[in-house]
């Protein structure tokens, strides 16, 4: 290009820049700042796997521009400050994440579950435009910052602000495929592994971005709150059970995101905002990394076969909960004493685990490491929140307030019986309940069976009109089965 046409086309592109920045359509913050260089990381390591995982397929091309495209809605979600075009970035996102779940579009199970996808994003498209439409006839503006300041300014609600709470909320329990709207994400499994690693690691984090950029707000709304608390809640210990009842890698790697999922939405309803923002980061790496090395499973559970890997006894649980109870007493008179107790449950558990599990090797090496990462989780946890606070609240302390002590009380009991029924699935397998409760965890609890069937009504059904007579007398898990086999 000639010098003249290189200076106009620079020209162009500051102008357009500053009236997108002096029009505040984009705004540039610590916590937008910090997910766009997430996103900009694991763009570049899923890319990277998938040009060369898709080498010789022959619509390669076309997956990577949809795998680009979606990753350009994604930026533009995060770093938009008008409510319009956050709005169509998060539409544009399921639109062409859409395209790459069908890449393969004779694999039956893999389009059951994108359509099922389909229909709970556009679910989730109208509350987040109901919600959008009354905050602008709320505030009488499109600018999110100018919204989100005047939250920060007010202590109590209108009924028009606690609805408008309730349907962010319900729209990021969707998008971070809450239950009973999960059964989707399991599925999708069957999609290329780039894909997967794109969808567990950054898209379905855009509910709990949601409620991040949103904090102000849902940090007033006790109803808000209490709805993502319950289901959530539930979700993340109803998932993390049927989890381990699983053998395929990527399907156990599914649910764990389910999991993972409900307790960032979790703390975000604990008020803990800094917490959920760090969980966010993390959770994005290790699911990234995990299905990418999803190849390597066999191998890594072979070396722990070779390792001396067995079931923790009796006594080892013993041993390590008493452990980490006596460290948990020790260090109390430094907690601050209007800290929620439910964090630390869930650490608790996290150390007393890791130890058992190295107590079972049964030598003095394994159980020094095991030692060693249990007083280390804590230390690295109080380290990782004091720099994700530094990033949430870039002013100073937490402007949000905590949960009730009923809610870290409602937390803390969903943690400890999800531990208590783990033990007793695996210990006390010879008995009847025990088997029993297997068998209702191994199907996911039935929970997304309604879904498949209204799925398969609205999209299967015209293509493949013989099932219509079985679905008056057969589940949608036999019909699944029927189309491709069931995760």
């Amino acid at each position: 290009m000639p010098w003249p046409s290189w200076t106009a086309a620079s020209g162009f592109e500051s102008a357009l820049t500053d009236a997108w920045f002096s029009n505040n359509w984009i705004h540039i913050s610590p916590l937008s700042t910090t997910i766009l260089a997430l996103i900009g990381l694991l763009g570049l390591v899923v890319l990277r796997y998938a040009h060369d995982n898709m080498r010789g397929e022959a619509s390669a091309r076309r997956f990577m521009r949809a795998m680009v495209l979606t990753l350009a809605a994604v930026v533009v979600t995060v770093a938009s400050n008008n409510l319009i075009l956050f709005a169509l970035g998060w539409i544009c996102v399921s639109l062409s994440l859409h395209q790459l779940l069908l890449f393969y579009p004779d694999r039956s199970r893999a389009v059951l579950a994108a359509h099922k996808k389909f229909l709970f994003a556009r679910l989730a498209e109208a509350l987040l435009v109901a919600a959008f439409l009354l905050l602008w006839l709320q505030h009488q503006t499109l600018n999110i910052q100018s919204i989100i300041l005047h939250y920060q300014t007010v202590d109590t609600l209108t009924l028009q602000d606690q609805s408008i709470a309730v349907l962010l909320a319900l729209v990021a329990l969707i998008k971070c495929a809450q239950m009973p709207l999960h059964g989707w994400l399991i599925q999708v499994v069957e999609s290329p592994t780039p894909v997967s690693a794109l969808l567990h690691a950054g898209i379905v984090n855009l509910g709990g971005f949601l409620l991040l950029l949103f904090a102000p707000l849902i940090s007033l709304a006790d109803a808000a709150r209490w709805l993502l608390l319950i289901i959530a809640g539930l979700s993340c210990m109803l998932a993390a059970l049927v989890m381990m009842t699983r053998i395929s890698i990527k399907v156990r790697l599914a649910w764990s995101t389910v999991a993972q999922m409900g307790l960032m939405l979790v703390e975000c309803a604990l008020g803990l905002y800094h917490l959920a923002l760090l969980h966010l980061v993390a959770h994005s790496c290790y699911k990234a990394h995990a299905f990418l090395a999803s190849g390597t499973a066999v191998a890594s559970y072979l070396s722990g076969q070779a390792a001396g890997y067995r079931l923790p006894r009796l006594q080892h649980w013993l041993m390590a909960l008493a452990i980490t109870v006596a460290a948990a007493l020790a260090v109390s008179p430094w907690l601050s004493p209007v800290s929620l107790i439910s964090p630390w449950i869930l650490i608790g558990i996290a150390c007393a685990t890791v130890l058992a599990w190295h107590f079972s090797y049964g030598r003095a090496g394994c159980t020094a490491r095991g030692l060693l990462l249990a007083a280390a989780a804590p230390v690295l946890y109080i380290a990782l929140t004091t720099i994700a606070a530094h990033i949430a609240y870039p002013d100073g302390e937490s402007p949000y307030r905590l949960a009730s002590v009923f809610a870290d009380i409602w937390i803390s009991t969903l943690f400890i019986t999800q531990f208590g029924l783990f033990l007793f699935v695996y210990y006390a397998s010879h008995q009847p309940l025990a088997r029993r409760l297997f068998v209702i965890m191994n199907a996911g609890f039935y929970l997304d069976e309604w879904a498949s069937r209204v799925t398969l009504w609205l999209y299967l059904l015209r293509h493949k009109p013989n099932l219509r007579k079985h679905l008056q007398s057969r589940s949608a898990t036999a019909i699944e089965t029927q189309l491709g086999g069931s995760v």
